[in-house]
């Protein structure tokens, strides 16, 4: 008669041992794709002037000096008013931005 003893860790298959260290590292790439990719998007995102920070303008001449000062373009316009304001800039590769500039508002 043979007893078998229970299966455990140390007990392990050389291929069941590399299969888990694949799901491991395939674990890890993933994690380490969605944390990139997210601080891609952000970067991105503050670049490109889509995000005042915490510039806020209290009138339609601050909100146009806030968009020259992130886009380094030209003012077209500016529309909005103590809610925020939406500033188009002519930037100097020729393409029109519209970056939305935080208003002061009412305290």
């Amino acid at each position: 008669m043979i007893i078998q003893r229970p299966l455990s860790l140390s007990r392990l298959t050389w291929g069941a041992m590399k299969g888990l260290k694949k799901i491991k590292v395939a674990v890890v790439l993933r994690l380490a794709s969605v944390v990139l990719a997210s601080a891609i998007f952000i970067a991105a995102g503050t670049a490109h002037g889509r995000d005042s920070g915490s510039r806020r303008a209290a009138n339609p001449n601050e909100a146009a000096a806030i968009a020259r000062d992130m886009s380094g373009g030209r003012v077209l316009s500016v529309e909005g008013g103590k809610g925020g304001y939406r500033v188009k800039v002519l930037e100097k590769n020729g393409r029109v931005r519209t970056l939305h500039i935080k208003g002061k508002g009412r305290k």
